[in-house]
């Protein structure tokens, strides 16, 4: 008599426990993906997704709103910090601060004239967009001495 090479029903797994077991196995690959691509890493998403500051990384300036005046010093708000934070810059004899004029548009074919002018600490006003400078890495301070502050304005 010729044995029979065909399994018994007793071994196989029945087709309908197929389909749950292999919804089960790609949940818990689809688990896995996602817990390795929400891990914590140290880098600052600001409102721009195109730019990500690493807390890691030297930061030498800073583009902001001049918020208030007080003394010689300047409370900024820059909106690429956390939650729209507040620096303040401090300046000295040594702060280089200077206005950059820009034209709002230029005849056809003509390049832009720019003039840059020394200014006065005295000149900065509340609502001015600067950018202030350090030759320090500034990155994680609140408060830092500036070497430069520059306010663009457009003419």
């Amino acid at each position: 008599m010729a044995k029979d090479n065909t399994p018994s029903e007793s071994n196989l797994v029945p087709s309908w426990l197929a389909i749950p077991i292999i919804i089960v196995i790609a949940l818990i690959v689809w688990l896995i993906i996602v817990s390795l691509n929400e891990q914590p890493n140290n880098k600052i998403e600001v409102n721009n997704p195109q730019i990500v500051i690493d807390e890691g990384d030297p930061i030498y300036s800073y583009v902001g709103i001049i918020t208030l005046i007080k003394g010689s010093t300047l409370q900024i708000q820059v909106p690429t910090l956390k939650e729209k934070g507040i620096i303040y810059v401090n300046t000295d004899n040594h702060t280089s601060i200077t206005r950059l004029s820009l034209p709002k548009s230029s005849p056809h074919g003509q390049k832009l004239k720019t003039e840059r002018e020394i200014i006065t600490f005295n000149n900065l006003q509340v609502g001015d967009n600067i950018t202030v400078s350090s030759n320090n890495n500034i990155n994680n301070k609140h408060s830092f001495v500036a070497d430069r502050i520059e306010i663009r304005m457009a003419q």
